[in-house]
């Protein structure tokens, strides 16, 4: 039977905003908590996204993260197109 955590055992808080990213965290054994929308950009043309509320149930000071490559290649793809093609 699956233990049920509770909030107070979280011990890191992480929040992002494009989900690849927030999926590489998932894939390390964080937690999703909670998402919610944020209003972003200018007050007269103002927009609105998707916020990641991830949690770290671990060890303090052990919770993973990806590493800078990682979130770019999640955000922007690997490589250029021209690069990918090549291989």
């Amino acid at each position: 039977m699956e233990q049920t955590q509770s909030l107070r055992d979280v011990t890191e808080l992480n929040e992002e905003k494009d989900y690849k990213i927030a999926n590489l965290y998932i894939q390390r054994g964080w937690e999703l908590l909670s998402t919610h929308i944020a209003d972003q950009g200018e007050p007269r043309q103002p927009s609105q996204i998707t916020v990641y509320v991830l949690g770290w149930f671990g060890p303090k000071g052990e919770a993973p993260h990806p590493t800078m490559r990682e979130r770019q290649e999640a955000h922007y793809g690997r490589g250029t197109p021209k690069s990918r093609a090549q291989e």
